[in-house]
């Protein structure tokens, strides 16, 4: 039995009844499925799995309830999960089952049924094992290809386990003790599978979404039942900058803790938090996915006097150091990038040549002091603009902050700097929403040219696909500091 497994299987033996998860209509009769239940579910899939001989099993699965059960049943076979991205195109899956060497497809997309079928019991197996040591992987991740294609991070077991050891060491899993949880990382992202595990084992029930509002995992929150049942929740932040504007109508009664991950916290949206939910501990975590769990994280109380943008200090697996744009390591309190190195990063990617002693580069920007690590931002992110150094995600968390916007993302475009915006409504006021970030942002900050768009485009795990804005064929408003043109 895997190590993994392991904490599925003490949960059924320790305390058979307990819930372990929350499945279909939140309501008084739903009792949950309870850890021995899982357990046994689990199990059977993991007999038919060792029946076929699977290797390498590839998921395309859309509901996270039947996810979750073949992330269980894959350790119970000790097989390694490739988690593919929710696509829909048949060709598109065979080329990534090739790339990770996947024969057999679990998934519950119609389009692809065919595809399982045939590839039913049929596992061929040949992944070679991750680099960095000879144990095969135990999941097989792809990074979030914000800017481009994503590669496949191979995740070990032990790499696991050793971070969640570090975390109950030092007292990093204390928020997650008893909770009823509502997980919306997905589960094919790092973060939503490393906090399934580490919930899991501080003895928490878990809640996925289960995609029936429009507003997407916040608007389900309404739903009165599910709201009383749900103590904790993990997101990220442009989860949590809709939530906040459902706050009035969205009654949390047993909410005792808020986490935050994936990327910057949008400093209006916690400003909110803070306002409606004055008693809460909320976490912040820093990782990505070439991490099996995080790298660093905080826990912070009433009267929350610690500094917000500090993701605490480094858990001892980690290596971690500072340095400059020509990778010389900096002092005691300066920013530069972050880099990694140690036993339980998952890095080089799949398929590529050891790294021997080499440091990993995060892309992430950081400072060091007394201990403390604080996270800057994507270093890629960054936008050079009249001379100065622009954060995207913070004229994002600003526009966001205007009433007929649900979703933003700025970019560089080739006439200037851009904002694509996303309106709740059939109307979306373009000079309203310009005035309203030009009394909020530096004029240097302020979008040149307002786009309207249909969505954002977005990746399995909820972040914003990055990359340039093309001037032709779209809907805008180009902006200067003496009028406003409208143009089709």
């Amino acid at each position: 039995m895997s190590d993994l497994f392991e904490l599925l299987a003490s949960r059924a033996r320790d305390n058979p009844d307990a819930v372990l998860f929350y499945r279909g209509e939140a309501s008084a009769s739903n009792r949950g499925v309870s850890n021995r239940e899982a357990h046994d579910d689990a199990s059977a899939l993991a007999a038919q799995l060792r029946h076929d001989a699977t290797k390498v099993l590839a998921a395309v699965v859309s509901d996270p309830y039947e996810l979750h059960r073949w992330v269980w049943a894959s350790r119970a076979a000790s097989c390694t999960l490739a988690l593919l991205p929710v696509v829909r195109d048949p060709d598109e899956v065979r080329a990534l089952m090739a790339q990770v060497g996947a024969e057999r497809l679990v998934t519950d997309i119609a389009a692809l049924e065919e595809l399982a079928r045939a590839t039913a019991g049929r596992s061929r197996g040949d992944l070679p094992p991750p680099s960095g040591g000879a144990s095969p992987a135990a999941f097989l991740l792809q990074t979030s290809g914000t800017t481009g294609t994503g590669k496949w991070v191979a995740v070990r077991e032990r790499q696991v386990m050793t971070v969640l050891e570090a975390m109950q060491e030092a007292g990093a899993l204390r928020h997650a003790e008893n909770q009823v949880v509502y997980l919306t990382p997905p589960l094919s992202h790092s973060y939503g599978l490393s906090t399934l595990f580490e919930y899991v084992r501080a003895g928490s029930a878990v809640v996925f979404p289960r995609g029936t509002s429009p507003l997407g995992p916040a608007g389900e929150l309404r739903a009165p039942e599910l709201a009383a049942r749900i103590t904790a929740i993990e997101g990220v932040s442009d989860f949590y900058a809709q939530l906040s504007r459902l706050l009035g109508r969205t009654p949390l009664p047993a909410l005792r803790h808020i986490g935050f991950g994936g990327g910057k916290i949008d400093a209006d949206a916690l400003a909110r938090f803070r306002e409606t939910f004055p008693e809460l501990t909320y976490s912040i975590r820093y990782g990505m996915t070439e991490t099996p769990s995080i790298v660093s994280g905080m826990t912070f109380r009433p009267p929350y006097e610690d500094d917000w943008s500090c993701s605490g200090r480094v858990l001892p697996v980690w290596e971690l150091r500072i340095v400059d744009e020509g990778g010389r390591p900096l002092g005691e309190g300066e920013e530069g990038e972050i880099q990694l190195r140690g036993p339980c990063l998952a890095w080089p990617y799949y398929g590529e040549p050891e790294a021997g002693d080499a440091f990993f580069p995060t892309g992430d920007l950081g400072v060091l002091s007394g201990g403390r690590l604080s996270i800057r931002g994507r270093k890629s992110l960054f936008i050079k603009h009249g001379g100065y150094r622009i954060s995207p995600e913070e004229v994002e968390a600003v526009l966001r902050r205007f009433d007929s916007v649900s979703d933003v993302r700025v970019s560089m475009g080739e006439d200037g700097l851009t904002a694509e915006v996303v309106g709740e409504g059939d109307e979306l006021p373009m000079q309203a929403l310009r005035e309203f970030a030009a009394e909020r942002l530096p004029a240097h900050a302020v979008p040149t040219n307002l786009v309207r768009r249909a969505e954002i485009p977005r990746t399995a795990s909820g972040k914003i696909r990055r990359g340039p804005v093309p001037s032709a064929a779209r809907n805008h408003v180009r902006t200067t500091h003496a009028r406003t043109e409208e143009g089709t």
